[in-house]
Parts: C-alpha cells; structure tokens; sequence
C-alpha cells in the first residue's frame, strides 16, 4: 500500500515537472514569458463545469448507495435514469449558453 502511494506521489510530481518544462505549454511562464493564463472567463467556466460533474458523481455514488443499503447487492440496471438526468443536463447547458444566460449569470448558473 505504502508503494502504491509513494508511486502516486511519485507520477504526479513528475507530470507537474514535465507540464512545467514544456516549451509548447501555454501556461509555462518561465519557458513562455508572455503567456496570460486563464481568463476570467474561461476560469469561471472551468469552475462551473467541475462542480457540476462533482455534483453528478456525488449524485451517482448516493444512488449506488441507497439501492446498496436496502438490496444488499450492488444493482446496476438504473443506468438508464442516470443518463436521461445526464443527456438533460447537457441540453438544458447548452441551450442556456447558446442563450447567453451561462457565463452572465454566474449565481443562476450554480443553482
């Protein structure tokens, strides 16, 4: 067990060396002075989008739970509720960022 994290820490530091030191890297500020990094915008995006597939994963992993705790048994025939609730989260986010009530609504967009 010990190894596997050693390994784990091991890989991710070698992987932020290598992003760091890549020349075609537009966020390495030292190999490319003027790179600006993120915008606002593209922050925001990045935010919104990784807590709504947190969310989504919670959301999963709370079903596989309760179905557990009551069967007794993991039962994985409810994939199908699970990407009807996926495929209309996808439509309704890109009907309302073709509308532009994404990115100017940044609290809407949480709820």
């Amino acid at each position: 067990m010990r190894v596997a994290i050693l390994t784990l820490v091991a890989v991710g530091i070698l992987a932020f060396i290598w992003q760091e030191i890549d020349t075609d890297n537009p966020f390495a500020r030292w190999a490319n002075p003027d790179a600006t990094g993120l915008t606002g915008a593209q922050f925001r995006g990045l935010i919104i989008s990784g807590v709504a597939q947190g969310c989504m994963y919670g959301l999963i992993a709370l079903g596989y739970s309760m179905v557990y705790g009551v069967l007794g048994f993991i039962n994985f025939a409810h994939g199908e509720v699970f990407m009807v609730g996926a495929m209309t989260g996808m439509i309704t986010s890109n009907k309302l960022a073709d509308a532009g009530l994404w990115e100017s609504n940044f609290i809407g967009s949480l709820i």
